[in-house]
């Protein structure tokens, strides 16, 4: 207990016995004034009925013996209530007649020798009452020693000393008034104790809260670690040590792969059970004196202290990636999963020897905090830039990677933000004849320079950012605008990412774009890939199902390059199908399986009732052999390259005119008309 709560502590203990004792000691003489009060009153009493009934009381007070109807009354008042003996006296203060004293007992000197002040109170006409303590044998444990006159039209007729037994009434009294003490003492208590209590619980509730906070602003309170607050207060210390010792420092960043696909399929109570698991686990492979710390999300570091060699760290880093990779338990399941490691080294040079004697003071590893952070979080870049679930070193030549990767972002949040995308279209035509069906709407992101950035860079990175929805609607609700002012047959096909069904809503964003722009539902192909039906399976369905209600058609890309699975087809029936760009150039190589393969994805496609489509074909042989094999739509290089919406506008007028003279020479009527 801290020194000032032990001292407020003792305080109200003093000041509770203080008022205990006190309360006792009011106790005692208010029971004494109450006895005192009714001893004078039943003194009084008693003598005023002697007055009353014995006619010679003052003749026996002067010494006469009373008559025997007197005697007899004396003896039963003395029997009677508390008075147990008494003594009556002249005015004059010569001693009458007693009773009830034992023989040898009754005062030889004169009342006024012994009394005088009583004496001088009862010729005033007052009583005087005293009280006194007796062993409770020979004398009450209590008894009043009343000194009352007997009067009689104000005249003194004689004089009384009277003694009390108050010992019953005594415990009465203090028994009632105990109870009544008690009772104040109980309410003094708990006006003292709760809100003693009270401010104890506040007070204890404050030092747990206060303990929390201090937890919380050096650890993480979900797996136990330093957090990232903690971690960047050591880090530098231990590169002072580090340059101090001669010792070299590798700093691990570690990253789960995929974590957000965890937590979409298992649930994120299952997400941070992975996490607390995994926290464990790299505490158990971290050496001793190595910082372990979660800096958040799914993403932990390791500082490996006494390094000798760039060797000793890609040793440790690849040993990470093996056991970390090791399945994790789960709700009684086996979950596997990945990280990617990127390792960066401070105070080790290529050889593996100590850079302080290539520096001249400890100073100039201050800033190499920042910089060896900053350099860890390059390597893990690179590592999940190679395919994730690997380890890698930091170069110097990932800082040039690592630059564009930040002004790709940049970009992509400016044109987020700011309406910054450009949609360019890819024509379609129907393989029988020549003519224009369909435009495939392709997101373009322009460089500070004006250049284009490769689209499948910068999507790649628009997913890991996790924008790659608000950029999904974006395309869906221009592209929608756009081909609104198209000619009524020809529609706009708009690709979606995994990401925007895994976030829901995908058929609220669908129907709020067509109403927005006026577009008619079977005018919009949606194209998505196999890979959006891996995870969650039912619930896209769902929204596919979702999308069919309103006319919208559903196209799966990129056939035959995934899993390809054939429930898919079945579950839900889709518009259409795409033959990817790769089927369409090993048609050239002249291999007979590829083609077996095409031509059994379009009879596939026949017995569904899709429309078969082959993207990517750039030679007039390419487009014979697809026709032949029954494709339905023909997409490439050969009918049109990706272009702005001016461009695919002067295609449109142009691709119409034909269109119109040869239904002009099919049906004269229709033409005039």
């Amino acid at each position: 207990m801290p020194g000032g709560s032990r001292a407020r502590a003792i305080a109200t203990l003093v000041l509770v016995g203080a008022v205990l004792c006190a309360a006792m000691l009011l106790a005692g003489q208010t029971v004494r004034s109450m006895l005192r009060l009714e001893a004078e009153s039943s003194a009084g009493r008693w003598a005023a009925e002697l007055a009353r009934a014995l006619p010679d009381i003052e003749a026996i007070a002067g010494g006469a013996a009373p008559a025997e109807e007197s005697r007899a009354l004396l003896d039963l008042s003395r029997r009677l209530g508390a008075v147990y003996r008494y003594r009556l006296h002249a005015p004059d203060g010569s001693a009458g007649l007693s009773g009830g004293f034992a023989p040898g007992t009754v005062p030889a000197a004169a009342i006024g020798e012994r009394e005088p002040k009583a004496l001088a109170a009862m010729l005033a006409g007052r009583t005087v009452v005293r009280l006194a303590e007796g062993d409770g044998i020979r004398e009450p444990t209590l008894r009043a020693e009343a000194f009352v006159p007997i009067l009689q039209g104000g005249r003194v007729l004689a004089l009384a000393e009277i003694d009390l037994d108050f010992g019953e009434r005594h415990a009465f009294y203090e028994a009632r008034l105990g109870r009544l003490v008690l009772g104040m003492i109980a309410l003094i208590a708990l006006a003292i104790a709760v809100p003693g209590a009270a401010f104890y619980w506040r007070t204890r509730q404050k030092q747990v809260a206060d303990r929390k906070i201090a937890f919380l602003a050096h650890f993480d309170s979900l797996t136990r670690l330093k957090n990232r607050a903690r971690f960047a207060a050591e880090l530098p210390a231990a590169l002072t040590r580090a340059s101090e010792s001669g010792q070299g420092i590798a700093l691990h960043h570690i990253d789960v792969d995929r974590f957000k696909d965890i937590n979409d399929t298992l649930g994120h109570d299952a997400g941070d059970e992975i996490l607390r698991q995994a926290a464990r686990r790299l505490v158990g492979l971290a050496g001793p004196g190595d910082i372990v710390a979660r800096l958040g999300g799914d993403e932990f570091v390791i500082c490996q202290q006494a390094v000798r060699s760039r060797v000793d760290a890609e040793c440790f880093g690849r040993h990470l990636v093996a056991r970390m990779g090791a399945p994790f338990r789960v709700r009684g399941h086996d979950v596997a999963m990945s990280v990617s490691v990127g390792t960066a080294l401070a105070c080790v040079d290529a050889e593996g020897a100590s850079e302080r004697r290539q520096r001249a003071a400890a100073d100039a590893f201050v800033p190499a905090a920042e910089v060896l952070v900053k350099r860890a979080d390059m390597a893990l870049y690179r590592a999940k830039a190679d395919g994730r679930g690997r380890h890698r070193l930091y170069a110097e030549d990932m800082n040039a990677t690592l630059t564009e990767r930040l002004a790709i972002e940049a970009l992509i949040r400016r044109a987020v933000e700011h309406d910054g995308f450009e949609l360019y279209y890819q024509p379609l035509f129907a393989a029988a004849e020549p003519e224009l069906r369909a435009f495939e709407a392709l997101l373009r992101l322009r460089d500070g320079r004006g250049g284009l950035v490769a689209p499948d860079l910068f999507i790649a990175i628009a997913e890991e950012m996790g924008m790659i929805s608000e950029v999904g609607h974006w395309v869906l609700r221009h592209a929608c605008r756009e081909a609104a002012g198209w000619p009524s047959h020809i529609s706009v096909s708009v690709n979606l990412s995994p990401a925007q069904f895994a976030d829901g809503g995908v058929s609220v964003l669908v129907r709020s774009a067509l109403a927005e722009s006026g577009l008619a539902p079977e005018r919009l192909e949606l194209e998505i890939t196999e890979t959006v039906l891996l995870h969650d399976s039912e619930h896209v369905l769902r929204e596919l199902e979702q999308l069919d209600m309103l006319g919208v058609k559903v196209v799966m890309d990129d056939f035959g390059t995934g899993y390809s699975s054939l429930a898919y087809l079945w579950r839900f029936r889709f518009a259409g199908l795409k033959i990817d760009r790769s089927f369409v150039m090993a048609l050239d190589d002249g291999n007979d399986a590829i083609a077996s393969v095409v031509r059994t994805i379009v009879s596939l496609g026949r017995v569904l009732g899709m429309r078969i489509t082959a993207e990517g074909v750039e030679t007039i042989e390419q487009a014979e052999r697809l026709r032949a094999m029954g494709c339905d739509r023909l997409q490439g290089y050969l009918f049109g390259r990706p272009a702005s919406a001016s461009v695919a506008a002067r295609t449109i007028r142009r691709h119409d005119a034909p269109r119109l003279a040869r239904r002009a020479r099919k049906s004269p009527d229709s033409a005039v008309a």
